[in-house]
């Protein structure tokens, strides 16, 4: 028996063997979020899946998948300081020899661990390039493609890169063709040609600084993708995506492309107008939509949650989808009736969409504000001297982060003259449309064919492309 006294002497080390000896649970679970300990390596994304990165390879192509892992979000608190290699747990870091970078924007780790920006370029989605310029003014119409055509659908023919160089897609002689303008659309260099041959219909999207993807719809009714690198100077070999046959030839909707980060997502709608078939990152899984009777959709990226939004086109309503997964799976969310077919959709954050139209049922608008977090929608009023509706082919439309929205609209024959092309725009919720800028007289603008639109990132611009009497032309309206 131990005399109290010894008890005594012995107690500090009887309390620190107890202490080593307990339940281990405290090396393994994070008490910032109840979850197991971060060790240092970077969550996985897409509910702990990598995406493939193999994929049947078709001439070559590089795979537009950048074959960064994102990583998977683990929702513990931040607190805004230096954190160590256990702790990048936020689905936009990556762990750099300790230290948790966002590849996609950290000048010092720009796509890859230690890869830094130099001569005063940034980090613009994984790829350096120089900062985008502040100085966007005004740009008188004027022809870029003499004799070349805005083919429709229009949606997606004019894209804008992260350094505000701007890219308008074209049809010469039947030859799909790329522009290029360096100085914020005041000229553009000679277009150049895609490396997919006899294309009906195709859509470009501007990924990173000389980043471009193009998709389209061949005259054999398949889906081709081509990729460039060094902004549209040269494209890859096309891949053959989606051996169809698929329609192009219904409304505003062509092929369809977005993407964010490292992911990249094409939809297209088959033949007998069925199915909306959605294609995803570089093996290009396919993910289909079935939809009685679609005639079109198109997709959005919602940067807020990080969720894929598909706007479906059906006879008398539109179809909202969404998926939660990176594209892995999409559920339908709303289903909003009584509205025509598409021309052209704009998502404006948190959980705004804008909708244009080509043709429209009875009363319903053409013009409208959808919200996603009800599912309905309202018309936007259109002033009586400008339409949207019945824009050949469709009128484009786009949104700024704030939800500030551009649309392309033509006159009325009221105080302006008809087929005179023009730019409104109006501020995120407004009822009505607001200020118009026009781009055109009547005799300037071709009556066959609508115009595609792109905001201009961080300005109160908008660029239009359209066809002219002379050619593939461009203007630019900063409010």
């Amino acid at each position: 028996m131990f005399s109290a006294q010894r008890l005594a002497l012995l107690a500090p080390f009887l309390l620190v063997l107890a202490s080593c000896s307990g339940d281990d649970d405290d090396d393994t679970i994070d008490p910032r979020d109840g979850g197991p300990r971060d060790t240092g390596v970077v969550n996985v994304r897409d509910a702990g899946q990598d995406e493939p990165d193999a994929g049947t390879r078709d001439g070559g192509v590089d795979e537009p998948d950048s074959g960064i892992d994102a990583g998977t979000r683990d929702a513990g608190p931040r607190d805004g300081g230096p954190r160590d290699a256990g702790m990048c747990t936020d689905d936009l870091e990556t762990n750099c020899d300790g230290v948790c970078a966002d590849l996609f924007a950290d000048d010092m780790h720009c796509g890859a661990c230690n890869a830094a920006c130099t001569g005063g370029d940034i980090c613009l989605n994984g790829v350096c390039g120089p900062p985008p310029p502040t100085n966007v003014t005004s740009v008188a119409a004027h022809v870029i493609g003499p004799g070349c055509t805005v083919p429709s659908p229009n949606a997606h023919k004019v894209a804008i890169d992260p350094s505000l160089r701007m890219f308008v897609g074209m049809s010469c002689a039947g030859e799909p063709r790329v522009a290029r303008s360096d100085d914020l659309g005041v000229t553009f260099a000679d277009a150049q040609p895609l490396t997919i041959p006899t294309v009906e219909r195709f859509a470009i999207h501007a990924h990173a600084p000389d980043v471009l993807y193009a998709a389209a719809r061949t005259t054999g009714g398949t889906l081709a993708f081509v990729k460039s690198t060094d902004g549209g100077a040269t494209w890859s070999s096309p891949r053959i995506v989606d051996a169809g046959p698929i329609n192009t030839t219904l409304l505003g909707f062509g092929p369809h492309i977005t993407s964010w980060r490292n992911h990249v997502f094409l939809a297209v709608t088959d033949m007998n107008q069925s199915e909306v078939r959605v294609w995803r990152n570089d093996a290009f899984e396919l993910v289909a939509m079935t939809s009685a009777t679609a005639s079109g959709g198109a997709l959005h990226f919602d940067r807020t949650l990080g969720d894929v939004l598909l706007f479906v086109d059906a006879p008398a309503r539109i179809e909202v989808y969404r998926s939660s997964d990176l594209g892995v799976s999409f559920a339908l969310e709303h289903t909003l009736l009584g509205l025509g077919f598409a021309a052209d959709y704009a998502f404006a954050a948190p959980s705004t969409a804008y909708f244009a139209c080509t043709t429209t049922f009875g009363p319903a608008p053409c013009f409208a504000r959808i919200d996603l977090q009800t599912g309905t929608y309202a018309a936007v009023t259109v002033p009586p001297d400008v339409r949207v509706q019945n824009v050949p082919s469709g009128a484009g439309v786009d949104a700024a982060p704030d939800g500030t929205v551009y649309v392309s609209v033509l006159g009325n024959d009221q105080q302006i003259a008809n087929g005179s092309l023009g730019i409104a725009r109006t501020a995120s919720a407004a009822a009505e449309l607001g200020e118009v800028r026009l781009v055109t007289t009547s005799t300037e603008t071709s009556l066959f064919n609508g115009s595609g639109l792109a905001y201009i990132p961080g300005s109160s611009a908008a660029l239009v492309a359209f066809t002219s009497s002379v050619g593939a032309s461009v203007g630019i309206e900063a409010f």
